[in-house]
């Protein structure tokens, strides 16, 4: 509807301009002054045409703009009938079948801006291009080529994407060389690279799961943050070994021991009761009973609990 209305404007525009031609050309020797006025209640003056009803009052002025153009000026109305296929103003409005176009105080937008590019106002009246860029069905924030249906480019940003984003509170995801970090309450905890390695609490996971901090399996399952192993040479018999850092006989569980067998390159554990562990207020105990175990390479593997 609104279409038909602008055709409307553009022919009335366009008659009106020929009109001022007219009684321009018409008019040239006359007094800007001087009224001419026509049988039909068409009254002209030098630079514009005045439509009046059967009661001298103007219904439709036309003015004279120069260059060949010209402007349309309708008095308002306070009230209107039927209103169906009518361009009307009302209260200062314009009107076309009881839909406002231009409201008093209207403004015109104005600027330029790019094919493809999404527009922004910079004013209250003024567009230019945005950093939103579409193109077949893809929008991109600040990349004209997204491959996907939204992309954020190929820029490396440590804080890309946010999910909330308050003052130092940021939960998202950022992008750095080879891996991809998340994030909450504006810190790092989880990263995973390129090569599929998972970290959480660690920047530079070294196995497909690296974890720095504790873990809990199952829903029964007990809480650790490591596995510790302990390698070295036993002594004769038994064998005196120093808790690692942060370990002791409260937090360690002994997940193996073993030796290397005396008759080749093999490792054994238990060994009939000739191999055993004792975790003791100030030190571990590595028990080798037979002498065929002594001077043989050994490892204990430690797990830390919550």
């Amino acid at each position: 509807m609104k279409t038909k209305m602008y055709v409307l404007v553009l022919l009335l525009l366009g008659f009106s301009a020929i009109l001022a031609q007219e009684i321009k050309n018409k008019n040239k020797d006359v007094d800007e002054s001087v009224r001419i006025k026509e049988p039909n209640g068409v009254e002209s003056f030098r630079d514009e045409i005045l439509f009046k009803n059967e009661t001298g009052n103007a219904i439709l002025t036309i003015i004279d703009e120069g260059d060949n153009a010209a402007s349309i000026s309708l008095p308002p109305l306070s009230a209107i009938g039927s209103s169906s296929g009518k361009l009307y103003n009302l209260d200062g409005s314009l009107y076309w079948n009881e839909t406002a176009l231009l409201t008093t105080g209207f403004s015109i937008i104005g600027g330029s801006g790019t094919i493809n590019y999404i527009p922004k106002f910079s004013s209250s009246t003024t567009l230019q291009n945005s950093t939103l860029y579409e193109t077949s069905n893809k929008i991109g924030i600040g990349t004209t080529t997204p491959q996907v249906k939204l992309s954020l480019g190929t820029d490396i940003t440590a804080k890309k994407l946010a999910i909330w984003d308050g003052v130092n509170d940021f939960y998202g995801f950022g992008v750095a060389i080879g891996r991809i970090t998340f994030y909450t309450n504006d810190t790092e905890k989880m990263t995973i690279k390129d090569n599929g390695n998972v970290g959480i609490n660690i920047t530079n996971p070294q196995a497909k799961l690296d974890v720095n901090g504790s873990v809990k399996i199952g829903v029964n399952g007990i809480k650790f943050s490591e596995l510790y192993e302990i390698t070295g040479t036993t002594g004769t018999n038994r064998t005196s070994i120093s808790y690692p850092t942060g370990y002791d006989k409260s937090n360690a569980r002994i997940i193996s021991y073993e030796v290397v067998d005396f008759t080749g390159p093999n490792w054994v554990s238990g060994y009939g009761g000739y191999l055993w562990v004792a975790l003791r207020d100030s030190d571990i105990y590595l028990g080798h009973e037979a002498s065929f175990f002594n001077g043989q390479p050994f490892r204990l593997i430690l797990m830390k609990v919550e």
